[in-house]
This record gives structure tokens, C-alpha cells and sequence, in this order.
């Protein structure tokens, strides 16, 4: 099982290939990428990403959130701790009436914005 005790969690691994699922917010990473995270499996530490993602997690005002996570997204590209192969696929099939309805790439699903949709 690649997260019970012999799995991820111990370590002992070369390589591993796993789905990542989060709601979509970039804070959903910070375990994975924060020095001794509980999702952090390969061991990754950068103090730098800590502060800033930390920073960001704390933020109330999207752009100055935003620009802390591009910051710290531009430490992980030129470190590449991992490898994301793809983002799983996720069609969003409506009527051309139907206006609002927004993709969201987290398994939330479709519904995530209801409140606004609305008829042409």
C-alpha cells in the first residue's frame, strides 16, 4: 500500500508515481512542499517556499497572496522536487444559454459556483 507504513511514509523508495487531489487553492501544497510537511514524501526543504507559502496561507488580500505562491512556484521550478505529469481532465458539458458555470480543477466538481449560473 504506498501510503501505509511500508509505503511513501517510510521512505524507502527510488521513485513513485500518486495523484495529488486538492481543492483547486494553491495553499492545498504546503504540506507536500514545507520542510518535514506530512505530506512532504520525498524529503523536499526549502525555508525560502516555507516562508512564503505560510506567508500566503495568512493573506487575506488575493494579489498580494497570489504573488507570494508565484514567488514561491519559482523556487520549486528551479529546484523541481517533483515531477507533475498532468492534470487530470475535467470537461464541463452545458448548454451555450447556460452562463456562469466556471471549471474547477479540484474533485469538488461542478457545482462549486451554482449561485452563478444563470439563463441567457
Amino acid at each position: 500500500m504506498i501510503f501505509g507504513p511500508n509505503g511513501l511514509p517510510s521512505g524507502d523508495f527510488d521513485i513513485a508515481e500518486f495523484a495529488q487531489i486538492t481543492t483547486g487553492d494553491a495553499g492545498d501544497w504546503y504540506d507536500q512542499n514545507r520542510c518535514q510537511g506530512n505530506g512532504n514524501w520525498d524529503g523536499f526543504c526549502s525555508h525560502a517556499v516555507d516562508t512564503l507559502t505560510k506567508a500566503a496561507a495568512g493573506e487575506l488580500d488575493p494579489a498580494k497572496r497570489a504573488v507570494d505562491f508565484q514567488k514561491a512556484d519559482k523556487i520549486l521550478a528551479g529546484l523541481v522536487p517533483m515531477i507533475p505529469f498532468y492534470q487530470r481532465p475535467s470537461p464541463l458539458v452545458h448548454k451555450s444559454d447556460l452562463l456562469g458555470m466556471v471549471n474547477n480543477p479540484a474533485i469538488v466538481g461542478p457545482y462549486w459556483n451554482i449561485e452563478a449560473w444563470h439563463w441567457k
